[in-house]
């Protein structure tokens, strides 16, 4: 059993959204800062979607927006993904209302495991954000929420023989059909 710290996900986040903000334009010198954050947090290689080979399981990257819609955590999960992870800034009344239910959803849509980091108070004086960062295992149960302010740490449990077997018990998906009408 490995135990997943989030904070890897602020690291992982952090390359998403540049590599998304640049668009395959990164200079010299920022390719050799992620090589250097793949190095760190033992990255051995990572996809065009957003997947990061690690030590321990294969992450699927994604950002808080992604989380609406089932089809990239789908496809991240195809491409060999075991967690999903989503850094988020979801405002204080979107985060209320939906933000435990997109982690559980998606976790239970792609049977992975999804670490959600997410910016929690005031920023100036106009804008809040819910927080809440979380964790769910693969069948969509919460395993850590955050509800206190400030800066926080948690650990949770990853067993990846426990996942093939979640997988294998329910193989979704295998069958899983899309129609067109």
């Amino acid at each position: 059993m490995v135990q997943l710290l989030l904070t890897v996900e602020f690291v992982l986040s952090a390359y998403v959204s540049v590599q998304k903000a640049l668009k395959h334009v990164m200079t010299k010198f920022t390719c050799l800062m992620y090589k250097w954050v793949m190095l760190l947090v033992g990255i051995k290689n990572l996809s065009f979607l957003n997947q990061a080979v690690t030590p321990f399981g294969q992450i699927g990257l994604m950002v808080c927006y992604d989380l609406r819609f089932p089809e990239l955590a789908l496809t991240l999960r195809a491409q060999g993904a075991n967690i999903l992870t989503a850094p988020a800034a979801f405002t204080y009344t979107t985060g209320q209302m939906h933000w435990q239910l997109l982690l559980q959803a998606r976790a239970m849509d792609s049977q992975c495991h999804v670490l959600g980091a997410a910016q929690q108070g005031w920023h100036g004086e106009k804008r809040q954000t819910w927080g809440h960062a979380g964790a769910t295992n693969s069948r969509g149960q919460i395993l850590a929420i955050t509800d206190a302010e400030g800066a926080q740490l948690m650990t949770v449990p990853f067993d990846l023989n426990e996942q093939r077997s979640i997988r294998e018990t329910m193989p979704l998906m295998q069958h899983r059909k899309l129609m067109s009408f």
